[in-house]
């Protein structure tokens, strides 16, 4: 099996599904980024002639293309209190409704009488006015900051998640009754009582992809009811003109609580160590220096070289730990839950064989941590793991490293800690084009942490010394 791809282009793209005509294929854009989607999912950025026009305002359209479609968004700023971030965003959510009004009237007056809105925020729904709503929304979901205004000469034509919907129907043979899809690095995901669609346009279909690879592989080769009974089965995959599509079986159960009790941990440790050996982990993948090349290149310049060694010297302490199949993503949103026991695993586009082990538990026990907290993922590793390793681990850790045949030295466990942080952020960097220019989480998540290593003298002899901006 080959090594998870990494989405080149923008996860914040993953709206296109639910607004552009499947039969689209032919886009006049204002922003060279979705240009660059729309042309990796096959379909050609013209000037005259368009199918479908994109601009981030109206003022921008041209209107001459029999559909259009304008992208509104506010972006959140980071850091302040929670009341002081919700204050900030109901101001910013109402703002956006009413220039999505606005521009709704100023779409109608440029010949096209038939729009619609579709309101949607980042890793939460969308609202998509052909499907069901969801039953539950989150305090953000009421308070998005993106909107699609779009507008149409002819009746609302389908969508590209319209056609998938169409495509997973016939196959299965059954209609699926969706609801408001969500939108996540891997494109859309919607959930229908028959399965759980998964809709991506460009570079996030090469996700899609990868977890039906992961998801067949498990399929074939986890003969431990312990990881088969878990993972979804793919019961249908497919292409439209523009987007790739899988139906995965719907497993049962509920998202597990932040906080799990000690019997559901233990039901994840037992998972994690019959999924350790399913399929062929004689091949390593994931090597923490490949990715220290992503953080670096990221990175304040006078730390790149810090960065670097820390990929280099963790590689080298974790050379002789035995290789396993991981899940990539581990933590309580892709863990399902029925009577306070592991009922599913889901979102598998970041697993795979030859992988270190470990990393999937220490995601699972640091997001526990950061539930109640609310911090960066930065923050926590000083805080939470580096004074773990510094420890020998906890119980859990070695519980699970003694059935795993591996001893928890200190070293072994620094080392892990900074392979799992560079596996992150580097993920992170490679899977979200925003976060680089993003100064407060990239102090966060890679200062800070740099300034603790140091400080705790990880992964001695000494790392070179850290120069101050």
């Amino acid at each position: 099996m080959s090594a998870p791809p990494r989405a080149a282009g923008n996860p914040r793209h993953n709206w296109v599904a639910a607004a552009l005509p499947a039969d689209a294929v032919r886009f006049r854009v204002t922003d060279p980024d979705l240009g660059e989607t729309l042309t990796h999912a096959g379909g050609a950025v013209v000037q005259e002639g368009a199918d479908a026009e994109i601009a981030g305002s109206e003022d921008a359209l041209s209107g001459d293309a029999p559909y259009v479609v304008v992208t509104l968004g506010r972006v959140p700023r980071e850091g302040g209190s929670r009341i002081l971030r919700v204050a900030r965003r109901t101001l910013r959510s109402l703002r956006l409704r009413a220039q999505a009004a606005r521009s709704r009237r100023s779409v109608q007056r440029r010949g096209y009488p038939t729009t619609w809105t579709i309101l949607w925020e980042w890793e939460h729904a969308v609202r998509v006015p052909s499907l069901q709503p969801r039953t539950e929304l989150g305090w953000r979901e009421h308070l998005p900051l993106n909107a699609l205004v779009v507008g149409s000469r002819r009746d609302r034509p389908p969508t590209v998640l319209d056609a998938s919907l169409a495509g997973a129907a016939e196959q299965v043979g059954a209609p699926l009754e969706a609801a408001w899809p969500v939108a996540t690095q891997a494109g859309l995901v919607t959930i229908a009582p028959e399965g759980v669609l998964r809709v991506a346009v460009g570079p996030a279909a090469r996700l899609l992809e990868r977890q039906r690879e992961v998801l067949t592989t498990l399929a074939g080769e986890a003969t431990d009811e312990t990881v088969s009974t878990r993972a979804p089965a793919i019961l249908a995959h497919g292409k439209t003109a523009l987007g790739t599509w899988t139906l995965e079986q719907r497993l049962p159960g509920s998202s597990a609580p932040p906080g799990l009790s000690d019997r559901l941990l233990d039901d994840c440790v037992d998972f994690l160590l019959a999924l350790h050996k399913t399929g062929d982990n004689s091949t390593p993948a994931g090597a923490p220096s490949r990715q220290a090349e992503v953080v670096a290149r990221a990175a304040l310049q006078e730390r790149a070289a810090l960065v670097r060694w820390l990929g280099e010297r963790a590689e080298e302490v974790l050379a002789g730990i035995p290789r396993v199949f991981a899940h990539g993503d581990f933590w309580s949103q892709n863990l399902l839950v029925q009577d306070n026991h592991l009922a599913g695993v889901v979102d598998w586009d970041n697993g795979g064989p030859g992988r270190l082990p470990f990393l999937d538990l220490i995601q699972l026990r640091i997001n526990m941590v950061r539930a109640g907290t609310k911090q960066f993922l930065g923050p926590a590793i000083v805080d939470y793991l580096l004074p773990w390793a510094k420890a020998g681990g906890d119980d859990v850790t070695r519980a699970y490293a003694s059935r795993l045949g591996v001893t928890t030295e200190t070293s072994l466990l620094e080392a892990l800690v900074v392979a799992y942080w560079l596996d992150r952020i580097g993920h992170e960097l490679e899977s979200h084009s925003d976060r680089a220019q993003r100064p407060v989480w990239m102090h966060r998540n890679v200062e800070l942490v740099l300034q603790g290593i140091v400080a705790e003298a990880v992964l001695e002899p000494p790392v070179p010394e850290l120069t101050s901006s």
